[in-house]
């Protein structure tokens, strides 16, 4: 469709020459996903349009903008992911290990994450079903979106362009000239795909709990399960987390007050993490030092916290009775130990095991 998309950056992806722009070579991987990469050595783009995509969360740099939000069943989308990044681990385990940048468990994250997208003054909902159902269909709908003006032609092409055997075509082709990547992306991706999972229906049962409000806003039916969950919270990661502050559309429920649940599972995992678990869940070197940084940053925010309530009861109670002051240096010191034996644990698996 002429369109310019790109991640990150323009820049970073595309080098341009007299009107006509070649993909740069460190980018080259995006032959992967990208079929007409494959087929094209330059490309031509609309001067009035350009498409980041991205799975980054909504921050500042988004406010105003038009959002296409592709979702997907959160069954599928977990279990997909699960698949693609294919760790050492059941899909339970997985599904339980935090996000580094969150600290949520997979379910809440990517509830969340959803949550923040819809809640953007101007987004459109494109579901992967529809995708599969009707690839034409969906492109006409998003070019009407954006106000884009193709011809009935240009729509044909780019879905036939853009089915799942010329993408797994592309890959295959890539894959010959890089044999060293193991990855594989393109895989069936069919709608339902989550019934594989019949010996861990238990987590499906809490997929449809925590997301199930949502699923049925986007038009996904549950199978049942378990109820259907409301309003939820996701403090006191949302609070103790500076990432959380770059966020320019946090839904309203967040604002529920600490979720003891929560904070149990994050000091847990702080408690229990070693390289085995990093390994097991085949984290890069830049995810092991957000998931450690997020930790850190956790504990010793709360642990502030907690010195500054113990200290206003020390200078109520100083005059009249010497057990506050004994608490709060009992905490004062508990505070230290705190901090420090976590980060030196951490930062001992990362420096011995990790390549950052």
């Amino acid at each position: 469709l002429g369109v310019m998309t790109y991640r990150h950056y323009r820049s970073a992806m595309w080098r341009e020459s007299d009107g006509r722009y070649y993909l740069k070579a460190d980018e080259n991987i995006l032959k992967k996903w990208l079929p007409a990469l494959t087929r094209y050595d330059f490309f031509t783009f609309r001067k009035n349009i350009e498409i980041e995509w991205t799975h980054e969360w909504p921050t500042e740099k988004f406010a105003g903008k038009n959002v296409i939000f592709f979702v997907r069943d959160p069954r599928d989308a977990l279990y997909s992911r699960y698949r693609r990044e294919n760790p050492d681990m059941s899909f339970t385990e997985f599904i339980a290990f935090p996000e580094p940048v969150s600290l949520l468990n997979k379910i809440d994250n990517w509830r969340l994450f959803t949550e923040c997208w819809l809640s953007h003054d101007h987004c459109m909902i494109a579901r992967f079903e529809d995708y599969k159902k009707d690839a034409r269909g969906l492109l006409e709908r998003i070019a009407n979106y954006l106000d884009l003006e193709v011809e009935a032609g240009q729509l044909d092409k780019a879905a036939t362009e853009s089915t799942f055997a010329k993408a797994a075509d592309a890959e295959g082709r890539y894959k010959i000239e890089h044999p060293e990547d193991k990855q594989l992306i393109n895989r069936s991706g069919n709608p339902g795909n989550w019934k594989e999972l019949a010996g861990e229906r238990c987590v499906i049962a809490d997929i449809e709990f925590k997301t199930g409000s949502l699923m049925a806003r986007l038009g996904y039916e549950t199978e049942g399960f378990g109820e259907v969950s409301g309003p939820v919270g996701y403090m006191p990661n949302t609070r103790l987390l500076s990432f959380f502050d770059k966020l320019i559309h946090m839904p309203r429920t967040e604002f529920a007050g600490d979720d003891e649940t929560l904070f149990d599972y994050v000091m847990n995992f702080a408690k229990n993490i070693d390289k085995s678990m990093i390994e097991k869940a085949g984290l890069a070197g830049y995810e092991a030092r957000l998931l450690i940084g997020s930790i850190s940053e956790f504990i010793y925010k709360f642990s502030a916290e907690s010195e500054r309530r113990l200290g206003n009861l020390v200078e109520h109670g100083a005059d009249r009775n010497s057990y506050f002051i004994e608490l709060y240096r009992a905490t004062r010191n508990a505070r230290y130990l705190t901090k420090v034996s976590p980060g030196h644990l951490i930062g001992s698996i990362i420096k011995r095991h990790i390549c950052i």
